[in-house]
């Protein structure tokens, strides 16, 4: 396959913890796009020893598919080992139990083409597949920390500290990539550690130099909810992780950008003086997933606090 035919590398990490990665692949391999021009780089991290990948096989001679390692625990570092192999113009980044809409490829090429250079990034709808039903007390204002994603059906600009987008369906320019060294390995997941915001701080620094991040309602991905990830004491440990994993990008864009860091901490406090009086205001018969969804808002400013005055 020549070189200059791969317009859209679509980069697929796991540490084969989900067993749903053989469906990842197949959404994939059957999508509505000329297969020359994509290739699927599945990117094997952590010591994985003796993982069973006997199901690409029937892929071979139909479909590009690259299979790398690498060791070092991290989505970072996973990403960026694909990111480097990648040899589309566009790189794609979906997880290990996500499915993607048939015409998920063909859309991001088209909205690509029709869009001009200063447009670095686009992300879409994740819509969800709930493993065991949603739970009653589990509010709209929540599904951000499933990963899900649905800003209606109306394509905008995504605004400097205003990304909502999500790692599981978001292709950038690979060369705007490259020009920020790809994703930081002290933001992204490492385990069972909760630290996210490797997407937003390259989405942050993107916007403040002078890019485009679109939203497109029309590129969408299925992520399954797994039912281990729909108990409150899940949430709360997501919602601390929040605080952190923002504390971390904005001690990194501090360097580059001081009056968004200070603006950031002054309303953190403001934040969670206001959400801890609501919630002490509020009675618990009141509304059970109003009171949930405090009690998690509460948690993001109190990571972000601890990070500052523990961890540094």
């Amino acid at each position: 396959m020549a070189k200059s035919e791969i317009r859209v590398s679509v980069v697929l990490c796991t540490t084969f913890s989900s067993s749903l990665v053989e469906r990842t692949v197949e959404s994939i391999v059957n999508q509505e796009i000329d297969r020359r021009f994509v290739e699927l780089i599945l990117v094997i991290n952590g010591k994985c020893g003796g993982v069973e990948i006997g199901f690409l096989d029937k892929y071979k001679g139909n479909f590009n598919i690259v299979v790398l390692k690498e060791k070092r625990l991290g989505l970072s570092r996973a990403r960026n080992r694909g990111l480097n192999a990648a040899r589309g113009e566009f790189v794609a980044f979906i997880d290990d139990d996500a499915i993607a809409d048939r015409c998920w490829l063909k859309n991001i090429l088209e909205i690509f083409e029709n869009a001009d250079s200063r447009v670095a990034c686009i992300g879409g709808k994740v819509l969800p597949i709930w493993e065991s039903g949603r739970p009653r007390w589990l509010s709209d204002r929540m599904m951000t920390a499933l990963s899900l994603v649905d800003e209606g059906n109306r394509a905008f600009c995504v605004r400097s500290g205003k990304s909502f987008l999500a790692g599981t369906n978001l292709v950038f320019r690979k060369s705007v990539l490259v020009k920020y060294l790809g994703f930081r390995a002290d933001l992204g997941r490492v385990g069972s550690r909760l630290i996210s915001n490797e997407e937003n701080y390259i989405i942050e620094c993107t916007i403040r130099d002078g890019y485009r991040v679109l939203y497109a309602p029309s590129i969408i991905v299925f992520h399954v909810v797994k039912k281990e990830r729909l108990k409150k004491g899940w949430f709360y440990r997501r919602m601390f992780y929040q605080g952190i994993s923002n504390g971390v990008m904005d001690s990194l864009i501090l360097k580059k950008y001081p009056l968004f860091f200070l603006k950031r901490l002054f309303l953190t406090f403001f934040y969670l003086c206001l959400l801890t009086y609501l919630f002490f205001i509020l009675f618990l018969p009141v509304v059970h997933s109003l009171i949930f969804t405090i009690k998690c808002h509460i948690l993001i400013p109190a990571g972000y606090i601890w990070f500052y005055f523990y961890k540094n």
